[in-house]
């Protein structure tokens, strides 16, 4: 499919190239097409962070207006050891959480799926400590240390959190949320202000903004890309401008922070 879509796209016959699913969907047909190849994201997933994002709907009629009249956007892409994505790559607690769940998978996940390796890890998690490199950092030669890392392109993430509030598609930017603690009393600490957005307020908590970041660690540690299993540290994220070319309600209007 990606193939044909890539003939018709070179040839200016193709409007887009519809995604039905979620986040990691719409990704994956990213990665498997030419730059330039419009994409529609129809909401089908768990998260559907960039549906809601951009604001496509499942309701069947308004979509396919969309696609018909729809505007056509450029955003940035972020890429996490070569593999393009769209909103965010973490590493830690949550990345741990999805590395489970994926491995336990064998159909459709719910939100739900995830309660279970989440109380689990509550208990057993132990937080290895991450080292964050940047040029984007107040000492650059420096590495920051975090037990939770956020790189973001997208102000979206699962279950409300906003780790990357102030991030844009459209500044050739990534935005870094690192929090420097562990544990359960450090995360019901941290939730709070991920779900409000107020972390920036947090002593302990490094935001920084570049094109490019290192994670890394003495320890196994996984990393997850836009809810899928990423593999583990070290990994190199960086920002690819204008990457992503998406059909979007004319409605929607491209944030800039």
């Amino acid at each position: 499919a990606e193939l044909r879509a890539s003939q018709l796209h070179e040839q200016g016959r193709l409007r887009a190239l519809v995604s039905a699913g979620g986040d990691g969907t719409i990704a994956e047909l990213m990665n498997r097409t030419i730059p330039g190849t419009p994409l529609a994201t129809y909401p089908a997933g768990t998260a559907n962070l960039v549906a809601r994002y951009v604001g496509a709907t499942p309701r069947c009629q308004e979509f396919g207006q969309m696609l018909l009249d729809g505007a056509t956007v450029q955003l940035d892409a972020g890429r996490a050891n070569g593999r393009l994505f769209m909103a965010v790559c973490s590493c830690g607690f949550d990345a741990e959480i999805v590395r489970q769940v994926h491995a336990a998978r064998t159909g459709h996940i719910s939100s739900f799926t995830y309660l279970p390796p989440i109380l689990a890890a509550l208990g057993s998690y132990r937080f290895p400590e991450l080292q964050v490199f940047s040029d984007g950092l107040t000492n650059p030669g420096d590495a920051v240390s975090a037990r939770w890392a956020f790189v973001s392109n997208l102000p979206c993430y699962a279950a409300g959190l906003k780790p990357g509030i102030g991030a844009s598609g459209t500044d050739s930017q990534l935005d870094l949320c690192a929090l420097r603690h562990g544990g359960l009393f450090s995360t019901l600490r941290y939730l709070p202000h991920l779900l409000m957005g107020t972390q920036r307020n947090l002593p302990d908590c490094t935001i920084s903004r570049s094109p490019r970041f290192r994670i890394e660690s003495a320890e196994e540690v996984p990393y997850e890309v836009d809810g899928d299993p990423g593999g583990m540290l070290p990994v190199e994220v960086d920002v690819l401008p204008g990457r992503l070319t998406l059909i979007v309600p004319r409605s929607f209007v491209v944030p800039v922070n």
